[in-house]
């Protein structure tokens, strides 16, 4: 008998239907009445670096900007907000010959605040980025804060906001893309009274996260705490014992001089949290008026023996 040869059915699924979205070709001057999206990241830092690209060469990509359009009818620029900065410093300098006549402008229809902020992180290009210190300074914007020091100001303490926040409500999930707009309004407060007492160089991410999660248990106005953080940012040291130890800020000044239990500074998922701790239990002392004398690795959450205690950043928020 011979052998049948099977068919191969496949059932066709039908593609999702989209529709075509709306395109004006807008003038200029059009574009540049529209404001920016609330949650528009700081421009004036990358400007420099677009302005040199928009001079060197044209391209037709560069006139595709996005409008978000709300129920009701108001528009904001989506996408080309750099551009448009750089644009209106060329018009200042008189520099006609870089700034389009008209830009290609596709209108996207958006609900509300959070629909528009979930539209305007899906916006980049091999030139223009969306990072995380971009997309920090864009909340920072949305918030309505400003700050002095030009670390905080640029967005550059995303490391020590995420470890900061760590297991609390605004970053309770672990996960690569956290919710800057929670966290940043989590710290916000703290991070003004950061940025207040003029942070310097000493304080890298590791006392930076340490400082907003010892501002945000103690409180902002906390003087014993200022006094501490102001302490350490003028790396004044106080009286040493080699019996009696010293104070928790001396202390940290101490380390950050010799590194002797930390050769370096680093801040991989191993190294961050073990320097937060020690970083932590120093700054407690501070806070308990108690002299740090040695310190000791933590033995666990649950190990009560004599000389163990608890790890001061895993059981922080607890």
């Amino acid at each position: 008998m011979p052998k049948t040869k099977e068919k191969n059915i496949f059932e066709l699924k039908p593609y999702k239907k989209v529709a075509q979205p709306q395109r004006e070709w807008m003038p200029i001057g059009a574009f540049f009445d529209l404001p920016p999206v609330f949650c528009q990241r700081q421009t004036n830092y990358r400007a420099p670096k677009i302005k040199k690209l928009l001079k060197e060469r044209y391209f037709d990509s560069h006139l595709d900007v996005a409008v978000f359009e709300y129920p009701d009818g108001t528009r904001v620029k989506g996408n080309g907000n750099t551009r448009d900065v750089c644009w209106k410093d060329f018009k200042e300098d008189g520099l006609y010959e870089h700034i389009p006549s008209h830009v290609n402008a596709t209108i996207y229809s958006v609900a509300d605040n959070d629909e528009a902020k979930a539209l305007y992180y899906t916006f980049d290009s091999d030139e223009s980025v969306e990072k995380t210190a971009d997309k920090i300074t864009g909340v920072y914007r949305a918030l309505g804060i400003t700050f002095n020091n030009d670390k905080i100001a640029k967005g550059n303490v995303a490391k020590s906001l995420e470890y900061a926040s760590a297991t609390r409500p605004s970053n309770s999930v672990n996960s690569r893309n956290p919710d800057w707009f929670a966290i940043v309004g989590d710290f916000k407060d703290e991070l003004v009274a950061f940025d207040a007492i003029g942070p310097k160089k000493i304080y890298d991410a590791t006392l930076t996260c340490a400082s907003l999660m010892m501002l945000k248990r103690h409180g902002t106005k906390n003087k014993l705490l200022l006094a501490g953080l102001k302490q350490l940012n003028e790396k004044v040291k106080g009286a040493q014992h080699p019996k009696l130890g010293t104070d928790g800020i001396t202390k940290i000044l101490e380390e950050w001089t010799t590194h002797t239990l930390f050769e370096d500074k680093q801040t991989s998922g191993v190294a961050f949290p073990k320097q937060l701790d020690f970083v932590l239990w120093c700054f407690e002392k501070w806070m308990n008026k108690e002299n740090a004398i040695r310190f000791r690795k933590p033995s666990g959450k649950l190990n009560k023996g004599r000389g163990c205690r608890r790890d001061a950043y895993e059981t922080f928020w607890v």
